[in-house]
């Protein structure tokens, strides 16, 4: 059994691209360390996370979000028991200059390509992808 938590919240100050490559290639390393798959997306400002692990590695791990000076705002929108991780690893998506991945980094969810993320289907219909397409959407190209 696994546990999931889905939160949002907001960055004290708009995060540059260069940062966000960074952020990706330390959190994904630390959280799959602790054994944490989900997903991170930030737009413009703003955060929406799904951990998934043991009930007590991601309590902690959202802890130690919730104290970081960096979020505001932060709260839980859903969480609870899963018996199959959505994600088989961690991952972060948001919106690049070019949408692309010019470093070629590992967990990095391209904005327009994420087939789970666009296109539901009977089998990934589990509220938190209800949640994480809504605010996943704010990610794609607007032409």
């Amino acid at each position: 059994m696994y546990y999931y938590l889905v939160y949002v919240s907001s960055a004290t100050e708009l995060i540059v691209e260069d940062d966000l490559w960074r952020m990706l290639e330390t959190f994904r390393l630390k959280n799959l360390s602790l054994g944490i798959t989900g997903v991170l997306f930030y737009y413009d400002g703003n955060f929406m996370q799904l951990l998934e692990g043991t009930k007590e590695t991601v309590l902690a791990m959202y802890a130690e979000i919730r104290a970081d000076k960096r979020h505001f705002d932060s709260f839980v929108l859903v969480e609870g028991d899963i018996e199959e991780p959505l994600f088989s690893d961690w991952t972060m998506g948001f919106k690049s200059k070019n949408n692309s991945n010019p470093l070629g980094v590992v967990g990095f969810r391209h904005p327009h390509s994420d087939v789970i993320m666009l296109a539901p289907s009977t089998e990934n219909t589990h509220e938190s992808l209800v949640l994480l397409r809504s605010f996943y959407k704010n990610l794609q190209p607007h032409f």
